[in-house]
């Protein structure tokens, strides 16, 4: 990696050495603990939000890698049919007016966000990480008693998202070895759109067509209230809860997903990355160079794709995933300094693994930077009409005049023999 990979890589430890991304809008946070075990809110809705363990619920010590200890709410729900038999946090406890006031519910914008982790001994399709109510609220975790399997992330908001057709996402490898990274957001426009991203990723999106509909249920973490009848406890480990009262756009997503640090597990990421830059190119004056990535793809079941592009060792921008990155003429020889000639072009793909660094790539193509075109009247030719202009303007007191062409970005104030001989140069070149 090179220049701004380096700073990336940097920054990205930074952020999650610090502990994770601004809390601006965070209303409720619980990470169980960094150096102690914990069930207290760290959000801003103070002790009303304090969690409490209920029926035999643990927190566990769950560092492996010798960082120091680190904690995760534990839950072992493997039988049972009723709310009374099932281990969860309750985080309301009988007083949810600091989460409908925060969230404005039903109107308001919010997100949800976990780490989860689920056991192999797990057998029930229907699992939840958090739920006012799989109904009349909200419910979000695995299966439904719709039908969809243990390894289908399930979002519902009665009635604006229902409960029978959830936005969902599919999780490839859902059990004890591997943690995943959950969003679900909605924003607070009056047609409401949602949308559930599953380690970073877009997995669903639509606009609700009802409002969100708000009980007076208590807010549970690994469980559902007023619930029989089904095995519906989350079994396995829970940890960095989140509750905003925003919505999250892509780039909020991604940020929160590889800021949330968890020990990565060889099982958990297949990593393969493949960076085709295409090329050769080609950018005269007035001009743009579109820099293609869309040939690039990414492996794994959590990433993040960079693409850093470098034209003769000059960083020139960043593309995310496999978007285009359009340059410039004026960028490439004005901003930079480049000079018109050829030069390589190299891009630097890599892709963020949730947990596990970077996994990077490079391809090397070409481009060539046309020179300077003194047309100074625009109308595409180099002939007497520019010469004439430059003639009526020579050796006038300085200022802007139009025939100051040389240098190409700014010239120099007046106009001489410098642009005389940029006019002369390039009077028969013309752009292809």
């Amino acid at each position: 990696m090179v220049g701004k990979t380096f700073f990336l890589v940097g920054v990205f430890l930074a952020v999650v050495l610090a502990g994770g991304v601004s809390n601006g809008a965070l209303i409720a946070y619980y990470n169980f603990g960094m150096s102690s075990p914990t069930t207290a809110n760290q959000g801003t809705a103070g002790s009303a939000a304090d969690g409490i363990l209920m029926n035999g619920a643990t927190i566990v010590d769950i560092d492996t890698l010798a960082r120091g200890v680190e904690w995760a709410l534990q839950l072992n729900n493997t039988t049972g049919s009723s709310l009374a038999d099932c281990q969860y946090m309750n985080i309301t406890n009988g007083d949810d007016t600091w989460y409908d006031t925060a969230i404005g519910s039903p109107a308001g914008a919010r997100t949800y966000a976990a780490l989860v982790r689920m056991d192999t001994s797990t057998t029930q399709d229907w699992s939840m990480f958090m739920s006012k109510g799989y109904e009349t609220a909200l419910a979000f975790g695995c299966g439904t008693p719709q039908g969809n399997g243990m390894d289908q992330v399930a979002f519902s908001h009665h009635v604006g998202i229902a409960s029978w057709s959830p936005l969902n996402g599919t999780v490839s490898v859902m059990h004890d070895s591997c943690w995943t990274h959950v969003i679900a957001t909605v924003d607070g426009a009056d047609y409401k759109t949602a949308s559930l991203y599953i380690n970073g990723v877009l997995q669903d999106s639509r606009q609700t067509w009802g409002p969100l509909n708000q009980n007076d249920l208590d807010l549970l973490i690994g469980a559902e209230p007023n619930r029989t009848g089904y095995q519906f406890g989350w079994n396995g480990m829970i940890d960095e809860v989140r509750i905003y009262d925003e919505h999250f756009d892509a780039q909020d997503a991604m940020d929160l997903f590889v800021n949330t640090y968890r020990q990565c597990d060889d099982c958990c990421w297949d990593l393969h990355i493949e960076v085709d830059a295409g090329g050769p190119y080609q950018v005269n004056p007035g001009g743009t160079v579109i820099l293609d990535g869309s040939g690039s793809s990414e492996g794994g079941s959590g990433y993040g794709l960079y693409l850093d592009w470098y034209i003769g060792g000059e960083y020139v921008g960043t593309d995310i995933y496999t978007e285009t990155l359009s340059i410039s003429y004026d960028t490439l020889v004005c901003d930079i300094g480049l000079s018109p000639g050829m030069y390589e072009v190299l891009v630097t793909g890599c892709e963020w693994v949730f947990g596990c660094g970077a996994c990077c790539d490079n391809d090397v193509t070409t481009i060539e930077i046309g020179p300077a075109y003194p047309d100074i009247n625009d109308d595409n030719k180099i002939n007497l009409v520019d010469f004439a202009i430059l003639a009526e303007q020579w050796l006038e007191a300085p200022g802007v005049p139009s025939a100051d062409i040389s240098p190409y970005c700014s010239g120099d104030g007046i106009v001489d023999v410098n642009d005389l001989g940029m006019l002369t140069e390039d009077w028969l070149w013309e752009e292809p």
